[in-house]
């Protein structure tokens, strides 16, 4: 069970002036007519079976009440409730409602603390639609990280420069933003490397979300024929399933000779950067092998020799880091050039990996 401490979102916000709307009046139920609300064009959550819930409705006459800020004379943008909206339309279309109002909760949103207003209405959309949705597919659950992730990183910046927080962000960001482990949210976090025949098996309940990301380790084409097994009956789609797939496709792959020098693999795009001179790739293994060997060895002391399980991780940190730092470097390259082409896909995959990285350094450097 996740111990909470009292740093996470909702704690900041109410610290900073607790909400963007006085305490009289931050419930304040409007009835607003149906036909002044417009959907928000950030919104990233599907619209899904809007017939049940017109039909429930209609049964139970209740509709849960929107959330929405004014951005007009008689003009509301939602922050939460397009599935509510929807309904509602297809019920006054057909005939089985006349009343074109809705109920509504106005939202105003300022800056609070290092957080610009806009950052606050993005979470209060990712939290109010978590809030009000059973299920969220995958894509959903991995946009949420990759809005959240920066907006968290600046409170703990700030929180932990005032000594508020102790511990690395990558807890922080989990337990006291997320409302999750650190184990699930990188479990999470690898669900981005489905293919999207799997992550359509994952939203259908076909595998659970532990299943999937060991599926999330399989190669492209051995993903998609893993769910066409599944399809078909010859699997069951248990981890144990995919952990023989596997097992089958290592004990299958050749073994080299000997072990080859390490050389970074690089991309054609990381190679067309590198040409224009924007990214200083390492020339080798043994660039940084012999830099930090020649660091070791001069920090070899007593304290190393009796502590031999801390020395060899505070090894392996100064080892790793300069990859990881090279690594960072490119792919924030990559991230502006995809930006630049104006491919929000490919910049939202780039943005991922950079925080990824950055995780890891912040990792690396803990161990130093």
């Amino acid at each position: 069970m996740i111990k909470h401490r009292k740093h996470g979102l909702s704690d900041y916000l109410n610290k900073t002036t607790r909400n963007s709307i006085p305490i009289q009046t931050q419930n304040e139920i409007t009835q607003i007519n149906i036909d002044e609300i417009i959907p928000n064009p950030d919104n990233f959550y599907g619209t899904r079976d809007i017939d049940s819930l017109a039909a429930l409705i209609s049964i139970s006459d209740y509709i849960e009440p929107l959330e929405v800020k004014k951005v007009a004379d008689h003009k509301y943008m939602l922050i939460a409730g397009h599935r509510r909206r929807l309904a509602k339309l297809k019920l006054l279309e057909d005939g089985s409602a006349t009343d074109r109002t809705v109920p509504c909760i106005i939202r105003n949103f300022d800056d609070k603390g290092c957080l610009t207003a806009f950052e606050v209405e993005k979470c209060s959309m990712i939290f109010s639609n978590k809030g009000q949705r059973k299920e969220r597919t995958v894509d959903e659950q991995l946009e949420e990280i990759r809005i959240l992730e920066p907006i968290a990183k600046k409170i703990y910046d700030e929180e932990h420069a005032a000594d508020n927080i102790k511990g690395n962000f990558r807890k922080f960001f989990a337990e006291e933003i997320l409302n999750t482990s650190s184990t699930a949210l990188q479990r999470t976090k690898s669900l981005e490397k489905l293919t999207d025949k799997a992550k359509d098996a994952v939203n259908n309940g076909k595998i659970s979300e532990t299943a999937a990301a060991e599926l999330a380790g399989l190669p492209i084409g051995e993903q998609d024929q893993f769910v066409d097994d599944l399809d078909s009956g010859n699997k069951t789609g248990t981890v144990d399933d995919i952990r023989s797939i596997k097992s089958t496709l290592k004990a299958e792959k050749p073994k080299p000779e000997k072990f080859a020098e390490f050389e970074p693999e690089e991309s054609d795009e990381i190679s067309e950067l590198e040409n224009e001179g924007q990214i200083p790739l390492l020339n080798s293994h043994r660039d940084f092998h012999d830099n930090v060997s020649t660091n070791t060895v001069e920090n070899k002391n007593a304290d190393n020799l009796a502590e031999p399980e801390k020395e060899a991780q505070k090894w392996l940190a100064n080892y790793m880091l300069p990859l990881y730092e090279q690594a960072l470097y490119n792919a924030q390259q990559m991230k502006i050039k995809a930006e630049s082409k104006k491919d929000a896909h490919e910049a939202a995959q780039w943005n991922v990996r950079v925080s990824v990285t950055e995780l890891k350094i912040i990792e690396l450097k803990e161990r130093k």
